[in-house]
């Protein structure tokens, strides 16, 4: 689950190397499908101001671009470290009651988790935290029991699980159609717009961008679940906006430095455009794009830590459902450094090589952590973009295909795999578009709940958003899909498997 800054720390910055590339308008559609696609494992959003961030962060990701098995027990893996981490009730039981306090206990029996969390519907102030422990404040203003289930962590995105039970008279059938309308349309549930609910996240007091995932509505029960970027404060977001508008506004009242092809200072914190630059630019252009770096970093530096902070959730389900319903938690206690164990394993391979998009990917390895099962491996990828360009303008198409993992375990659920790309040691390949880089690749669970449900319309598979719990075996194959829109714009999808499959026991 990675954010727009993790990949884009990910990007080498060695600006010796840096080589001027013009793109055309296909080619930064076609850099902009993949980015959103890589993003998409970790984000995930369907806003309106996430599509337009990710489109805007394609920019800095243009300009860098040019540069340069056996048998385990996975209880003994599946630990909670500071970036894969997961405590989620599997159990719970109340340990005390006082006026009107509950305090429960929520074991989680697959990573050994516990935490003891209170429930307030007073409003009144909840005990210190303790270390090592999970504390949890919940203000009913409403008609529903309100709890949180789940707390996650992968790489910079918490996931959070929440879920309310009503009582028998309140009937959840106009709410479970509206929800269900709006993820029709393409939107999350806190679309306020188009579901009439709304989503606050903070750590301490910092606003977060987040997004809802899954719901569910059974019977008197709702579930919701939710992420929220710890990366991305809605502060910092509004400030690209407002720097992206205002440099916006600059080119329009002088056109001449954009035909000119100049350098031109984007305000915008690490997002800037680049075109051909003159010489005499050159030595300013790097001063840019050194305080444009140096200011990310001291924003980075000053985020909270989301394992030592007050996490904060408000959901409005509106005035027919209750109202607001606050959550209050802090995570406290040591939470390991490093990563998990990776189990060396023959996981299969697979090329593919389409019309300017090749693609190759090696599986070698397998985790199991706290927020579930990864892959790993060796991935190239390069296009030909004159060849993409050449075909679509002369057969009037738009087309793109990717390479990524399918899974499914004993239990008789299917789970779909992204990549998240790493650097490489260095090394090149040849193949039929040129010498490429052979980078590390891990593919992790895609559990974007909307993202789920166009994937699996196009491949006709109802995907899980998490992990099962029970798992004995888990089975995976690499897959392609190709997207095709035609001359009469229609567009084609086909998926399919293209290695054979591997298993792992997991228990």
């Amino acid at each position: 689950m990675n954010s727009v800054y993790s990949i884009l720390n990910d990007i080498d910055t060695d600006l010796d190397e840096f080589e001027e590339e013009q793109l055309s308008d296909t080619e930064i559609k076609k850099i902009n499908a993949r980015l959103k696609n890589k993003l998409g494992s970790g984000t995930g959003g369907s806003t309106a101001k996430t599509l337009s961030t990710l489109g805007k962060a394609a920019v800095i990701v243009i300009g860098f671009m040019a540069v340069g098995g056996g048998v385990y027990a996975a209880a003994q893996y599946r630990k909670n470290l500071k970036d894969d981490m997961r405590v989620r009730a599997t159990q719970t039981r109340v340990v005390a009651e006082e006026g009107d306090t509950v305090t429960k206990e929520m074991y989680d029996e697959v990573t050994g988790a516990t935490a003891t969390y209170e429930v307030q519907y007073d409003g009144a102030v909840a005990g210190d935290v303790t270390d090592g422990k999970l504390i949890e404040r919940v203000v009913k203003n409403g008609y529903a029991d309100a709890e949180i289930t789940a707390i996650s962590m992968d790489h910079s995105n918490m996931k959070v699980g929440v879920r309310f039970d009503f009582n028998d008279e309140k009937n959840l059938v106009g709410l479970a159609k509206t929800l269900k309308s709006a993820s029709e349309q393409g939107a999350c549930w806190n679309a306020t717009e188009a579901t009439g609910i709304s989503l606050e996240t903070k750590l301490d007091d910092t606003a977060f961008f987040n997004w809802g995932n899954k719901y569910t509505v059974e019977g008197n029960s709702l579930y919701l679940d939710l992420f929220m970027d710890t990366t991305m404060t809605m502060a910092y977001l509004d400030e690209i906006d407002r720097r992206y508008e205002e440099r916006a506004a600059y080119l329009r009242e002088h056109p001449e430095e954009a035909e000119a092809g100049q350098w031109v200072d984007a305000p915008v914190t690490d997002i800037y455009e680049y075109t051909e630059v003159a010489p005499a630019y050159e030595d300013e252009r790097k001063e840019i794009i050194a305080a444009r770096m140096q200011e990310f970093e001291d924003y980075r530096k000053a985020l909270p830590d989301p394992l030592d902070s007050t996490i904060s959730i408000i959901i409005d389900l509106g005035a027919e459902y209750g109202g607001t319903y606050s959550f209050k938690t802090r995570l406290s206690g040591e939470f390991a450094e490093g990563e998990h164990e990776r189990i060396s394993i023959d996981g299969g391979s697979a090329q593919m090589d389409l019309d300017g998009i090749y693609q190759d990917l090696e599986i070698n390895a397998y985790s199991m952590g706290g927020s579930g099962f990864k892959l790993y491996g060796n991935e190239t990828y390069i296009t030909d973009w004159s060849l993409i360009t050449k075909i679509c303008e002369e057969q009037n198409i738009e087309y793109a295909a990717s390479l990524r993992i399918r899974a499914w375990d004993d239990l008789g659920n299917t789970y779909l795999m992204l990549l998240r790309s790493e650097h490489g040691d260095g090394s090149k390949k040849s193949t039929p578009y040129g010498e490429a880089n052979v980078d590390h690749f891990v593919a992790e669970l895609y559990d974007n709940a909307f993202g789920l449900e166009q994937f699996g319309k196009e491949a006709g598979i109802n995907y899980s958003s998490e992990w099962a719990d029970g798992i004995s075996e888990i089975t995976f194959a690499i897959e392609k899909e190709v997207l095709l829109q035609d001359a009469d714009r229609k567009a084609h999808n086909t998926v399919e498997l293209i290695s054979e499959p591997v298993t792992v026991k997991i228990q």
